[in-house]
């Protein structure tokens, strides 16, 4: 009962927020990863603050047990490390990154100008030890991460795009991104 008011407690702050349509994190498509859809979920859980938010990501988490990706690009982007304390991978994640280097403290996802790439086409499980629930990796970052200052926003055709020439030019990048991998990005901020 008290999940089901947290809900529609969020979805009535929801419907006041820069989008128009109240925001669902079931909508996302985890098969077609778009940008906009984590921008709209972050600007909608970050308007009603961090407390809320936090039960909001938890009420939903709860209506599918085992792992979702969705929690994880949200909680990447929603929580900051916290003091020294490690932001963790979820323990899901044997992932095959675009590349994976240490300057990447944000993986699955790098945050440019605000705009969330996901750095990987595949994901899967764990290295047998079984793999991380939604449920409990948002509530490890609530217990071990501060909550984001950064404002994220609603970002205009040319922000992604200027965000991407960002990214694809950084200096994390090790070598040139290849063909496949440029196109992998660019259909994130179509």
């Amino acid at each position: 009962m008290k999940s089901r008011r947290v809900i529609m407690v969020l979805l009535a702050v929801l419907a006041r927020t820069t989008f128009a349509a109240p925001f669902d994190i079931a909508s996302i498509d985890v098969q077609q990863y778009k940008a906009d859809d984590y921008l709209r979920a972050a600007v909608s859980l970050q308007a009603i603050g961090r407390e809320a938010a936090c039960q909001a990501l938890l009420a939903s988490a709860n209506t599918k047990p085992g792992p979702d990706v969705r929690f994880f690009v949200l909680c990447r982007m929603l929580f900051t490390q916290r003091g020294t304390n490690e932001f963790r991978l979820p323990g899901y994640y044997n992932a095959y990154y675009i590349e994976y280097v240490p300057e990447f403290k944000l993986a699955p996802i790098e945050l440019v100008d605000g705009i969330p790439f996901l750095l990987t086409a595949k994901w899967g499980g764990g290295d047998g030890g079984g793999q991380e629930g939604a449920e409990n990796y948002v509530r490890w970052c609530m217990a071990n991460c501060d909550w984001s200052t950064y404002a994220f926003r609603e970002a205009t055709a040319k922000q992604k795009s200027d965000a991407l020439a960002k990214f694809m030019s950084s200096n994390k990048l090790k070598q040139p991104l290849t063909d496949s991998q440029k196109n992998f990005l660019s259909v994130q901020i179509e």
